[in-house]
């Protein structure tokens, strides 16, 4: 008697493997496409990197040794420090400068509007810690993130 494992094992493990490279990960509008000769090239964010393998905590990909496969200083990051801040009087919160965020979005070839832009810094001011009193007043009184986007950036049109 010989192995259990047949050449048509490792015909299954290699198709496994493929199966888990044709896996896109995603955070937020970011489809990670990688380096790996597999990736199929579908995806908007090149990511330099490990290929991403799962999430973690934060829903993040990461790759085979528990990397983030997102970089801190995209604005999308959860412990993203913005560079440029901007204050908003109506969630009396500072915010990263929407011209900022647009920019990062610009270099890494994706198109996102300007009310796209707003969503991602109020996404990004969710995940932070020290968050104005205005701001959950502002949450609880709306019944939509749309709402709460319309009330901080009344001159910003939904597209």
């Amino acid at each position: 008697m010989g192995s259990r494992y047949t050449p048509f094992h490792k015909i299954h493990r290699t198709d496994e493997k493929s199966k888990r490279m044709a896996h896109k990960y995603k955070y937020g509008p970011l489809v990670f496409n990688t380096t790996h000769p597999d990736d199929d090239d579908s995806g908007n964010y090149y990511w330099g990197g490990l290929v991403p393998v799962g999430y973690d905590k934060q829903g993040i990909p990461v790759d085979e040794h528990g990397y983030q496969c997102l970089d801190i200083s995209s604005p999308l990051h959860p412990g993203y420090t913005p560079p440029q801040t901007e204050y908003n009087e109506i969630l009396e919160a500072v915010l990263p400068a929407a011209s900022e965020v647009q920019i990062w979005f610009n270099d890494n070839f994706l198109e996102v509007s300007d009310w796209q832009v707003c969503y991602y810094i109020l996404r990004w001011y969710n995940f932070q810690q020290d968050k104005s009193t205005t701001y959950y007043k502002i949450v609880t009184e709306c019944e939509s993130i749309e709402e709460v986007i319309e009330r901080a950036w009344p001159d910003v049109q939904k597209s």
